[in-house]
């Protein structure tokens, strides 16, 4: 007994000094930093390192391959509100080329993948344009752009999601086209060089409209390639897998079946059995946690990635031989750096100072509007409101006293979202002097701006004002 005591002393001492040096729950999530790591399947740290500069706050992509040629790589990319830039790195951490994908004044963000298109020995990068860009793909060798298409209608603004694999014998590797926020669920099955072969409406996720995540991978053994969906946030906490003929033939719960925030996926042979496995992380709101399924969704380990108390930022997940063991290895990222003003799906936020509204989207900034609020003299009110009524058109009018100049009525306002009272975020065809306040308390948008919000917003949606 008194050595068993001897025993647990240090270890309890050793827990206590443990705990007097780690920061506090509450600011331990404001740590979190656009950091690499790389496990075992068993989630013991092989390596990590730091991308993007100092500062950097945003979404982030992540994507990963081994070419025939080439060592590995591991590609990231930056999410709205920074220019569209791509980083290559090899899993020394050492960067090895860094572009922009698309215009440097595009601030929609970059989907990344990479794959060996061609069967050339050489991994090619694969990008897609974020929301508010048109669905832009475009094909990369290094940091020099090869070929570009549109999957989708190029006059839409959303954006499109991609995949690189190989779902044949020929290790050409396919890409993948896949709906983003606020349209259909959609994948388009493409040739290395952009044409359709064929395309799927998943009618099951189809009432949510908030984007899908899918990876490519032999996971049940019998040499054919199938491919693992799911759906983004308010799906059930599912990923589905799916032989070439859409059929279902897996279904896995995911975790914490109350969990609906979305899920990113990877998929490769972590224990050498000859068949691939699912590796999923957890995106809107999630923790850190990785957890890894086989075929018949039992799951074969889990893990903290980053082990913060307090993190809610979702993690990006990639998959490929780090170290030419012939065993995958698991790359993760934080999917968000940086705080929100809002845990909400969707909320705006309005900016008195600057005058600006920006809207967010699953934890992600998609875009902002110069407005005009409300003078000295009549506030915008500050605080954190809800949308509680839409209307096309609406008069708007008030009267305070014979001849007074502040009386006005302005017949057919457009796209009018009421967050309190009669305060609303609407159209304006009367001025044109956005940046500065004017109003008596609305939020004034350019019309056709103003048609993008009211188009977007639901009942409910945050407006948090200051």
């Amino acid at each position: 007994m008194l050595r068993k005591l001897f025993l647990i002393l240090p270890i309890v001492l050793l827990a206590s000094l443990a705990f007097l040096v780690l920061p506090v729950a509450a600011s331990a999530v404001d740590l979190v930093k656009p950091e690499v790591r790389i496990f075992n399947w068993r989630g013991i740290l092989q390596k990590s390192f730091m991308v993007f500069g100092d500062g950097y706050a945003g979404s982030i992509d992540l994507a990963a391959a081994k070419g025939g040629q080439e060592e590995p790589i591991i590609v990231v990319s930056a999410g709205g509100n920074n220019q569209p830039l791509v980083e290559e790195y090899g899993v020394d951490g050492i960067k090895r080329y860094e572009f922009l994908a698309y215009a440097e004044t595009f601030r929609g963000g970059v989907y990344v993948s990479a794959a060996d298109l061609d069967a050339d020995g050489h991994i090619e990068v694969v990008t897609g344009a974020g929301y508010t860009g048109g669905p832009h793909v475009r094909v990369w060798r290094g940091d020099q752009p090869q070929y570009s298409f549109f999957p989708f209608d190029s006059d839409t603004r959303k954006g499109v999601r991609v995949l690189a694999g190989d779902l044949g014998r020929d290790n050409q590797s396919e890409i993948m086209a896949l709906s983003n926020y606020n349209a259909p669920a959609e994948i388009l099955f493409l040739g290395n060089d952009g044409h359709q072969i064929r395309s799927f409406k998943p009618n099951w996720l189809a009432d949510y409209f908030s984007g899908l995540n899918a990876v490519v991978g032999d996971f049940n053994g019998d040499g054919l390639k199938e491919f693992a969906l799911a759906g983004g946030s308010g799906n059930p906490a599912e990923v589905y897998i799916l032989d070439q003929d859409n059929k279902i033939i897996s279904t896995i719960t995911v975790g914490d079946a109350n969990y609906h925030g979305g899920f990113n996926l990877a998929a490769g042979d972590v224990n050498g059995d000859g068949r691939d496995e699912l590796v999923v992380g957890l995106s809107f709101n999630g923790s850190d946690w990785v957890s890894v399924y086989d075929f018949s969704g039992k799951r074969l380990s889990d893990f903290m990635a980053y082990g913060w108390d307090g993190f809610d930022r979702g993690v990006k997940v990639a998959m490929t031989d780090t170290n030419n063991d012939g065993v995958a290895e698991i790359i993760t990222v934080p999917e968000r750096i940086g705080e929100l003003k809002s845990r909400s799906y969707k909320f705006i936020t309005v900016n008195l100072a600057d005058q600006l509204l920006t809207y967010w989207q699953d934890g992600k900034w998609l875009g902002d509007f110069l407005v005009s609020t409300g003078k000295a003299s009549t506030p915008t009110p500050t605080g954190e409101y809800n949308i509680y009524l839409k209307r096309p058109k609406v008069t708007m009018s008030w009267y305070y006293g014979p001849s007074n100049p502040w009386n006005y009525f302005l017949p057919n306002v457009p796209w009018v979202a009421s967050f309190k009272g009669p305060y609303t975020i609407h159209g304006t065809y009367w001025h044109s002097n956005f940046g500065h306040p004017m109003s008596h308390g609305c939020v004034n948008m350019k019309t056709p701006e103003a048609k993008i919000i009211y188009d977007w917003v639901d009942i409910g949606t945050p407006v948090i004002i200051y």
